[in-house]
């Protein structure tokens, strides 16, 4: 009986560890093929995501349909795996198909690695991370050294678009759509300093560490990638303590500066990057609240819609502008944020795709801001930059063009430059945004350069023009003491001589 009973436990441990395997295996495999379907992006997103406080994201049901998605099929497939080995175990051939399982969950496992490396570049990822870098130390140009502030202050307006690319245009205008659905803000683009290579609607490329909201709002405004430690969070709160951003100079000069959202501005740490790095206000949806602007249990898609954002942002515009300081404003919109985007009551039903509609009704939202704010008494004395804060993440209506291929949108009004290069001739990244605006604010800079970026109204090539968008990529993202030690932790040679 006891060879028997060994005999038992033998399958019986057997079945346990291939059950594990098949489930870890299965597990992978359809949580990339579900990850990749819908959000389109590498694994450094997935992993910022994964890592990310979440209070404040939407309410689509995306942790719910990928439980779904993932979980019940796996649950069936495991259930005929198990019904497999029950039949195997009384079967004439068991200890041939005891080695022959053996096999099949190696190979199992073995090809979802290799399946997820293939669709998110973990081996890349990975092996970029763990290279070192000196870009930082040989490129950087840090702002306290090389700016000096325009006698007459100029005001800006800074509206970051949500995943707003060229490639909703139309094919005459640069696009990759039979119908243009940006029409008017393809229009602005082109009467306004709009930088990218092409004859028509020009963008910038998102490389690594700048491809989602948070990582484009601070290469934009501070020259630098978001390349911080997975799950880094500093015990003091600080963020990025030994950086200088466009909203620390625009404070030292003496603006009034507010930072407006829809959703909760802690989601992805946006408040203490703007609380932190030019003392802003900050107006979200529990300022709406407060100020009883939208009802107290008020909340639709991620908290109020573009609708609603664009009302407060004219209420709050007029009332900086009545201030004695000039004024930064900057917000985000939302209603075209993956998965679909919202359609809002403004949103017309002509096309099939509702990404579609919710795409014609935030061009036609931002156009109607744009034409108030040019008829506002203090438009003269304005900057108004429009941008788009990275590639659309799902693949609605883009799934078939490579994100590299799908530039992001920019135009600049207002700006008190003139462009030495023709601005359809560049190649540029989301740092190069920074030095840019502030020359257009009219601020003066030795060099022409800030961060990693370099003014687009200047001569000099940019860092995407000198290495290229793969190169360009894996070194702002390959491990640095430099950036380690002087934008994380403060231990540049300035705060060293300051705690002295």
């Amino acid at each position: 009986m006891e060879p028997q009973s060994g005999h038992r436990k033998g399958w019986l441990l057997h079945i346990i560890a291939g059950f594990i395997v098949s489930l870890v295996s299965m597990l992978i495999i359809m949580g990339v093929y579900w990850y990749d379907t819908r959000f389109s992006t590498g694994v450094q997103e997935m992993i910022y995501t994964l890592t990310s406080p979440m209070q404040g994201a939407g309410n689509d049901g995306t942790t719910i349909q990928g439980i779904l998605f993932c979980g019940i099929p796996t649950i069936l497939i495991l259930f005929l795996y198990l019904w497999a080995c029950r039949w195997a175990k009384g079967h004439l051939l068991a200890r041939h198909l005891k080695r022959l399982h053996a096999a099949y969950c190696g190979l199992f496992f073995l090809g979802a690695v290799i399946y997820a490396d293939a669709e998110l570049g973990i081996y890349d990822y990975i092996g970029t991370r763990l290279e070192n870098t000196s870009l930082y130390e040989e490129e950087y140009v840090s702002p306290e050294d090389v700016i000096h502030a325009p006698v007459k202050k100029k005001n800006l307006v800074w509206l970051y678009l949500e995943s707003m690319e060229t490639a909703y245009a139309d094919l005459a205008h640069g696009g990759r759509q039979e119908t243009n659905f940006i029409p008017q803000l393809t229009e602005t683009a082109l009467q306004g300093d709009s930088f990218g290579y092409g004859k028509q609607l020009r963008g910038y490329t998102s490389i690594s560490g700048t491809s989602w909201t948070m990582a484009s709002i601070l290469a934009s405004t501070s020259g630098i990638p978001y390349v911080l430690p997975e799950g880094y969070e500093d015990a003091s709160g600080a963020f990025l303590p030994g950086l200088t951003t466009l909203g620390d100079v625009l404070e030292k000069d003496g603006y009034a500066q507010e930072f407006m959202c829809g959703s909760d501005a802690d989601f992805a740490g946006r408040a203490a990057y703007f609380r932190q790095h030019g003392n802003y206000e900050i107006y979200d949806i529990y300022s709406a609240r407060e100020e009883q602007k939208i009802a107290e249990d008020y909340f639709v898609w991620w908290g109020f819609e573009d609708r609603v954002l664009y009302q407060l942002a004219r209420s709050e515009i007029t009332r900086l502008a009545e201030g004695d300081k000039p004024f930064n404003f900057t917000f985000l919109t939302v209603d075209t944020h993956n998965t679909g985007g919202f359609c809002c009551e403004m949103c017309p039903s002509v096309h099939e795709e509702p990404l579609a509609n919710t795409l014609l009704c935030a061009d036609a939202q931002a156009a109607e801001f744009i034409a108030w704010l040019q008829e506002q008494p203090f438009w003269e004395d304005t900057v108004l930059v429009i941008v788009g804060d990275h590639p659309r993440m799902d693949p609605i209506l883009v799934g078939d063009v490579e994100t590299e291929e799908r530039p992001v949108y920019n135009c600049i009004l207002g700006s008190s430059r003139s462009a030495i290069r023709p601005m359809n001739q560049r190649h540029l990244t989301t740092m190069d945004l920074f030095p840019t605006v502030m020359e257009a604010l009219g601020y003066t800079l030795e060099g022409r350069r800030l961060g990693l970026g370099t003014s687009l109204y200047a001569n000099q090539p940019t860092l995407l023009e000198v290495y290229g968008t793969e190169e360009l990529s894996d070194l702002v993202t390959g491990a640095s003491d430099y950036y380690l030690n002087r934008f994380v932790f403060d231990q540049s040679e300035e705060a060293a001589e300051n705690n002295e």
